[in-house]
């Protein structure tokens, strides 16, 4: 019998996301096969600070409350696990990003854990990168031939500056749109807008959370579908296409 794999289950982080992303982390501890995985909940607070214990998975509604810090550890990523005060402290085979948002998503952990040549779940750091960029996203998708909506981009200006009314009619906007951070998660901050009065409110909400924004055409009717791909030594497997209900 092969040995077990040590797993650390990354999950919280400092975005938006943050709360969802402790779901995400307590699913994907539970649903790791026992037979050939050890897992060790890895959990990262809105300030940034990583922590890991056991206590964090049957308890992790105290997480929030910040109830957590007595019952565990305070604890860095580096070569080969967690460490504590430069003592390495659990080894570790691969971690399980279960982040949302910001730095789980934007090839900022995942640049970490090439660092120090660690093995991590999901896209690549480039990719991920990328993909974390709605308008990057959607110029690479164009560039191939994917159809994608026209849309605007529009960064934060210098302190005390803002887009006037006038600024946004020259876009020639019609309505309804669709405004959203570029590089946050696909559901959050995401609003429409009927006029350019309500667009010019929304993006000064908006640049509070992110250093530019997205205008898009609204999508009557919308539907969502959901595929994943891995690539593997056959090549790219797909999984099954999903569709959520709304």
């Amino acid at each position: 019998m092969s040995e077990l794999k040590h797993v650390a289950v990354i999950f919280g982080g400092v975005s938006p996301e943050h709360d969802i992303s402790i779901l995400s982390g307590v699913q994907a501890f539970f649903a790791l096969d026992q037979s050939r995985f050890i897992a060790h909940p890895v959990y990262i607070d809105t300030t940034g600070r990583w922590w890991s214990g056991h206590y964090l998975i049957p308890n992790h509604k105290d997480l929030l409350k910040g109830q957590f810090h007595k019952h565990v550890d305070r604890v860095c990523l580096g070569p080969g696990g967690l460490f504590v005060k430069d003592q390495l402290m659990q080894s570790i085979d691969v971690c399980l990003i279960a982040l949302h948002g910001g730095g789980g998503e934007n090839g900022s952990v995942q640049g970490m854990c090439e660092l120090f040549q660690m093995p991590y779940t999901g896209m690549r750091r480039l990719g991920a990168s990328i993909a974390m960029n709605k308008w990057i996203s959607k110029h690479l998708l164009k560039s191939v031939g994917i159809n994608v909506l026209p849309g605007h981009h529009l960064e934060r200006l210098a302190p005390g500056e803002f887009y006037s009314v006038e600024d946004l009619k020259v876009l020639n906007l019609t309505f309804p749109v669709c405004v959203k951070p570029c590089s946050l998660g696909s559901s959050i901050g995401v609003h429409f807008a009927n006029n350019v009065e309500e667009v010019q409110s929304i993006i000064l909400h908006l640049f509070e959370q992110d250093d530019a924004v997205l205008i898009e055409p609204a999508v009557q009717s919308l539907k969502e579908f959901n595929v994943s791909v891995m690539r593997c030594s056959q090549g790219v497997e797909l999984s099954a296409i999903e569709s959520p209900k709304i």
